[in-house]
Parts: structure tokens; sequence; C-alpha cells
């Protein structure tokens, strides 16, 4: 759910630390860290307030500092998607890029106020991308989809 929220492709080795303990993906000698594909936010008992730590894509490194801010438990029979994303702010990241060129991305689009920066979202479609845009109705629609493409290619 973290890298769907982040627009990722799930084509980079990452891991996620909470409270010392560093939780990897399942790579072949890689250490004897808790798999990420074995562990659920819930198992955390995260409490508003705490901090994760993302790092994704090992030598290009970009780290994130993810806050947990609350949870809101899903009444049976009172929705009909879930997981939910109930809050958020900016866009994703771009995926094969290095952060230093994303960085450069958004300093110019500080800088004019507005991006002209293009995204290929499909064969014959471009997107502007904008790190200032979020749309959770978008996030939620998608949610369920980008997390099956995304457990399905680390899978494989």
């Amino acid at each position: 759910m973290v890298l769907a929220s982040f627009d990722t492709n799930a084509y980079h080795l990452f891991s996620i630390e909470h409270k010392g303990v560093i939780y990897e993906t399942d790579i072949d000698d890689y250490g004897e860290s808790p798999l990420l594909q074995d562990v659920k936010l819930s198992s955390l008992n995260l409490q508003p307030g705490e901090h994760m730590e993302m790092v994704y894509d090992f030598g290009c490194e970009q780290i994130f500092d993810i806050e947990f801010i609350g949870a809101v438990d899903m009444l049976r029979g009172k929705g009909t998607s879930y997981p939910k994303v109930v809050d958020g702010a900016g866009r994703g990241i771009i995926d094969d890029m290095h952060v230093d060129e994303l960085m450069e991305i958004i300093k110019a689009t500080d800088k004019n106020g507005k991006s002209d920066f293009k995204v290929r979202v499909s064969d014959n479609h471009e997107i502007t991308w904008d790190y200032r845009d979020y749309d959770i109705k978008y996030d939620n629609a998608f949610l369920k989809v980008e997390i099956s493409a995304i457990q399905e290619g680390y899978k494989n």
C-alpha cells in the first residue's frame, strides 16, 4: 500500500525501518531481516505520530519519512473498498529517475509556479507531473489495482 501511494512501479528493491527493525524485500543472500511481504501494517501496532523510514531504489536511495497519523476502522457493510486512503498530500515519485533529477524538476516547478514536465502513462498518453497534485478519489479508485500489480511484480 505504501508503494502504491508513492506511484512506484515495483521494479526496485526497498526497505522500511520501524523502531530499529528493517523490513526488506525478499532477495537471495541479503541478510536475516524480516520480509516486507510477511508483515501487515496493523501488526506493527503503530501509534499516531510514529515514523517509519522507507528507502526505495537501492543505489539511487530515495528516502521517505512516513508518519502514521491514524487509522479508521472499516465497519462491515459500511464501505465497498478496503484498504482506503483517508488523507494525503503531494504526488508520488517518478520511477527510474535519479533523485537529483527529480529535485531539479521540483525546483523548476517552484520557481515557475507550475510544472511543464510530462510523464508518459501509456503508449499514446502523457500527463503533466506536478509534485503538488494529489487526487484522493483517483488514489482510492485505483489503490487495489495498484497494490495487486505491485504484489505480483515483487513475487515475480
